[in-house]
């Protein structure tokens, strides 16, 4: 959990190699960046919990660049903007780029979600996405009066390698991407 105005690098992380956790969660702050650190979600954890390795949730201007974010045991990355009245957020504005997201673990193999309200901007460049199944990445929105124009996402100079089910979506939240 972060406050705003922060960057975390891998620098100044100290943990040896990889950095295991229950999931990494960045929770309504503004103004993060998060640079040069490998997340992994740590398997010792209960098998039961479904959880990401990373977690943006109504965040305003994140930047995640250079990062390697693996072992999600329900996704790799999930970013959402909380279903709130639009004028009690800032627009979220999160950024993922020069990052290699790779290897959620089964049975829910889903890469990155970007999930959002109509003033949401989402960006993903340069990163290389592998070995999942689906959500290389899916962009959604919350479908209500005003914000169904959903989120603006710029998916550009990325390589997805070894995608098996479904590679990209993108779709109302809760309704089914086979529309």
């Amino acid at each position: 959990k972060s406050r705003g105005g922060v960057t975390l690098t891998g620098e100044t992380v100290r943990i040896e190699g990889a950095a295991e956790a229950a999931g990494a969660a960045i929770l309504r702050p503004n103004d993060i960046v998060v640079r040069f650190l490998r997340l992994r979600r740590d398997l010792r954890v209960d098998n039961e919990d479904l959880g990401d390795a990373m977690t943006i949730s109504s965040a305003s201007n994140v930047i995640v660049d250079h990062s390697s974010v693996s072992w999600g045991t329900d996704g790799l990355i999930d970013i959402t903007q909380r279903d709130q009245p639009q004028q009690e957020q800032p627009g979220m504005r999160v950024t993922l780029q020069w990052c290699f997201l790779h290897q959620t673990l089964r049975p829910h193999s889903k890469a990155i979600l970007m999930r959002g309200k109509g003033n949401a901007r989402y960006t993903l460049h340069h990163c290389l996405v592998a070995h999942n199944e689906e959500r290389s990445p899916r962009v959604s929105w919350f479908p209500r009066a005003g914000l169904d124009e959903g989120v603006k996402a710029e998916i550009v100079s990325n390589v997805i390698y070894n995608w098996d089910n479904r590679l990209l979506g993108r779709n109302p939240a809760g309704h089914s991407d086979r529309e």
